[in-house]
Parts: C-alpha cells; sequence; structure tokens
C-alpha cells in the first residue's frame, strides 16, 4: 500500500497553501504559524520538516512575502513583527540545512532590505544577524552578491552593546571571509569599508 504522508509533511503542505493565500490574514497567520513550527520542531524531525519545506518551497513564499511586508514597514516608517517572523523563519530552516533554499528565493537580497528599516528593534537586527550568520556559511551565498553592503550591515551590527548581536555578525563576517572563492571580493570590500 502507498505511504501516508506523515503528519509533519501534512502540517507543512496546509501552510505553504495557506501561505499562497488570497486572503491576507491568512497568509500572517500562516507565517506565524511556520515560525512556531520552526522553532519548536524536535532535532529528531528536523530533515523531515526541511524537506517537506523544501517539497512545498516554503522558503521562496516566506521571501515574497518577507519583501512584501518589508515594503509596508518602509511606507509606514515602523519595524514589523511580520517581517521578524519571516526573517526568523528563515533563520531556523537556514540552520537546518535549507540555506540552498533561502538563497535560491533571493533571501540575502530580502535580509540586506529588511536591515535597512529605520528604527528597528532590537529583535529585528538579531534576526538579521543570525540569518545572515546562517546563510553565509554557504559559500554559494555570496555568488553574484555585491559584498560591501553585506559588509556594513555587518559591520554596523557588530558593534552593537547587544553581545549577543555582536557575535552572531562577527560569526557572518568570519563565514565570508573563510570563503575561497570569493576570498578577493571579501578583501576588496573590507579595505573599502575601512
Amino acid at each position: 500500500p502507498p505511504q501516508l504522508p506523515s503528519e509533519i509533511a501534512q502540517s507543512v503542505f496546509g501552510l505553504a497553501v495557506r501561505l499562497g493565500s488570497i486572503e491576507d490574514a491568512e497568509r500572517r497567520e500562516a507565517v506565524r504559524d511556520v515560525t512556531q513550527l520552526l522553532a519548536e520542531v524536535d532535532d529528531a524531525d528536523g530533515d523531515e520538516l526541511r524537506n517537506a519545506c523544501v517539497r512545498w518551497q516554503v522558503a521562496a513564499k516566506l521571501v515574497k512575502l518577507g519583501h512584501d511586508y518589508v515594503a509596508e514597514a518602509f511606507e509606514a516608517h515602523a519595524d514589523s513583527m511580520d517581517v521578524q517572523l519571516v526573517l526568523c523563519s528563515l533563520a531556523n530552516l537556514a540552520c537546518m540545512g535549507g540555506v540552498a533554499g533561502i538563497i535560491n528565493a533571493k533571501g540575502l537580497s530580502l535580509v540586506l532590505k529588511a536591515s535597512e528599516l529605520h528604527e528597528i528593534s532590537d529583535s529585528h537586527s538579531y534576526y538579521v544577524a543570525t540569518l545572515l550568520q546562517n546563510l553565509l556559511v554557504d559559500p554559494a551565498s555570496l555568488d553574484g552578491v555585491e559584498i560591501l553592503p553585506l559588509f556594513e550591515v555587518l559591520d554596523l551590527l557588530a558593534r552593537s552593546p547587544s553581545t549577543t548581536l555582536a557575535e552572531h555578525a562577527e560569526t557572518a563576517l568570519a563565514n565570508m571571509r573563510a570563503h575561497a572563492r570569493h576570498r578577493h571580493a571579501v578583501d576588496l570590500a573590507l579595505e573599502q569599508l575601512r
């Protein structure tokens, strides 16, 4: 007999459908639910959850919604809990090994745009730094990317009075410097920053 989808796969499918809903309130609730699912998953279920997220293109849906929420926040000249939830979800998904899907969905451009919001909260900055730290582990994250804006964001975050935030930014910077195929571009950006 055919194997039935697991509870995790069914949950992710349902969330993916809701993330693509035409109803704004439904999409926002789905983002909250995805954030909770990714934050609370047991380590034993992490691979299954990541695979289901890849299968149902959750990263791409989150990145698209994230761009919408960042645009809203720019118009309102305010921070956005919805942006923070998207960044948190993507950071957790990246930590589970979902970096490729986030990179393919242009998640790096989202996090850079989110870093430009005015008067962002400490938690928003934390999610920016954490997502960058997790994405920049993969050398592919820097393919075709202008390095200097990344350095500028991370340099600013690394000077934060929050030790945790500064450590995440420093780790992200170290991750960038560790990629041999991008070392020349990273060194040039570092020289321009100084």
